[in-house]
């Protein structure tokens, strides 16, 4: 808290005044990550003409802008959830950082729905699925080759970008009917 002061040029107090804890604050800071650096960057608005397929990679390939130009967001977030958890912090307290997650998946599940309506989306899956699966498993992917990308030589086989490409790809492939 002494550092955030320092830095925000204010006393100890006055960031005490605002938030109570330091997860307080670190909760503060995650609502604005997700609001000004991810929320900020996914397509509110699509052209017309664009199926529910296209949609759907437009809104997945923002993972790819974050790891590509603010790969500290994706860091932080990684350190958020770490906090989380070695805290044991309860999910009551979590309430506003969970609906901030959620507020892309309207955006996917509509993109969804329209690809069925259109036929570039097959018909036999569900969007709500396909959202919680596919959106967990590339912000892990591109946390883990953000904070641990390096670990063994073959690490550096396959690049970062092209691995994320890769999933993404798979999942819209999935989605062919």
């Amino acid at each position: 808290m002494v550092m955030v002061a320092e830095a925000a040029g204010v006393g100890v107090a006055s960031v005490y005044r605002y938030y109570e804890t330091k997860f307080d604050l670190a909760l503060a800071t995650a609502l604005w990550v997700w609001e000004t650096r991810i929320h900020s960057r996914l397509p509110q608005t699509f052209s017309h003409d664009q199926n529910g397929f296209d949609r759907i990679r437009a809104l997945l390939s923002v993972i790819l802008t974050l790891m590509e130009k603010d790969a500290d967001v994706l860091r932080f977030l990684e350190y958020f959830d770490n906090l989380v958890v070695s805290q044991h912090i309860s999910s009551d307290k979590l309430g506003d950082y969970t609906l901030s997650l959620e507020k892309a998946k309207p955006l996917v599940i509509e993109a969804f729905m329209k690809g069925q309506q259109d036929g570039s989306i097959r018909q036999d899956r569900d969007g709500v699925e396909f959202y919680y699966v596919t959106a967990r498993t590339l912000m892990s992917l591109a946390q883990k080759l953000i904070l641990r990308g390096h670990v063994v030589a073959t690490d550096d086989m396959i690049g970062a970008q092209t691995q994320v490409e890769f999933v993404i790809d798979m999942a819209m492939h999935y989605l062919k009917p």
